[in-house]
């Protein structure tokens, strides 16, 4: 019971941080231990045409103008990752917890463009993305071809699962349309995912 508590408070805290506005605590939340953390939407501009997301296998990339990237790890506490996302991408179009996930409890804040970030445990814990939208720093997204992602990432593995035709470059994950070099990348992730299988 304390465990949904803590998701639910995360969700209450994201919810609000996405408006600007601080949420008060639960009433039977425990006190919060202050971190030497600064929050890295005070390091990124606000403005979501102005930094653009590049999806990577640590977490996700802020662009800058100039080309020079901030990395959101996975780890980074759940409220700074957060808002530095929104900061940058602006706010969301949906949130929420799923609480069916095979990894646990999973609190996801959701763009337009397909992109999902999940929360698991107070910190951000993985991405997913299932609209052509952010691609990596190399250019692999939805709608590249295996031959293309081949080109850029050596060790691609291909296999069919439950899921379909199912890869793994390194640390980046996904599903494509079909088994040939011209099949196309329908949907990616990386971290802690909610793939039902």
């Amino acid at each position: 019971m304390t465990h949904l508590r803590t998701v639910l408070a995360i969700v209450a805290v994201l919810a609000v941080s996405a408006c600007g506005e601080p949420a008060p605590p639960p009433a039977d939340a425990p006190a919060e231990t202050p971190t030497e953390t600064t929050p890295p939407s005070t390091e990124v501009p606000t403005s979501a045409t102005t930094t653009p997301t590049a999806l990577d296998s640590e977490g996700l990339r802020l662009v800058s103008p100039t080309g020079s990237t901030l990395l959101i790890a996975f780890g980074q506490p759940a409220k700074a990752a957060n808002e530095a996302l929104t900061g940058a991408r602006g706010a969301p179009t949906q949130q929420g917890l799923n609480s069916e996930c095979g990894a646990g409890p999973l609190v996801y804040v959701a763009w337009s463009d397909g992109l999902t970030a999940y929360f698991q445990n107070d910190a951000f814990a993985g991405w997913a993305v299932n609209a052509t939208g952010p691609t990596t720093m190399s250019g692999i997204g939805i709608g590249s071809t295996r031959a293309e992602m081949e080109d850029v990432y050596a060790g691609v593995t291909v296999s069919e699962t439950t899921l379909g035709q199912e890869f793994a470059a390194g640390q980046l994950y996904g599903i494509l349309d079909g088994p040939g070099p011209q099949a196309k990348i329908t949907a990616m992730w990386s971290g802690v995912s909610c793939n039902f299988r």
